[in-house]
């Protein structure tokens, strides 16, 4: 609830968050900003095809030096990693912390600023 209050007081409403895509998550559900990929739950059935974003989800988060153009082609204002992040992918840490600023971080949640 921390995080989604932060992001709703400190994030401009057009913002783009890179989060993991469970269905609940607070960056969208909470806080109402955009993400990269949202759940196919919702999108599925709506004729969306999410399997290149999720994709890319993976390789922003394992590979992010390798892989800014994919920050910059869904213009990702913001980072968030927490434990869902960490058990879905296998998170390069070490670069977002020397790469990015930290702007949040709370009970494991910590939120980059993409510059």
């Amino acid at each position: 609830l921390e995080a989604a209050e932060y992001i709703m007081e400190n994030t401009h409403p057009e913002a783009v968050f890179l989060t993991n895509n469970r269905h609940n998550n607070e960056v969208a559900a909470l806080a109402g900003r955009n993400i990269v990929c949202g759940s196919d739950i919702y999108l599925f059935f709506h004729g969306i095809d999410t399997s290149q974003r999720k994709s890319d989800l993976e390789l922003m988060y394992q590979f992010p030096a390798d892989n800014q153009q994919l920050f910059e082609s869904y213009n990702v204002s913001y980072v968030m990693i927490s434990s869902w992040e960490r058990g879905q992918y296998d998170v390069d840490e070490s670069y977002f912390a020397d790469s990015f600023e930290k702007v949040f971080s709370k009970d494991g949640v910590d939120i980059y600023k993409v510059r």
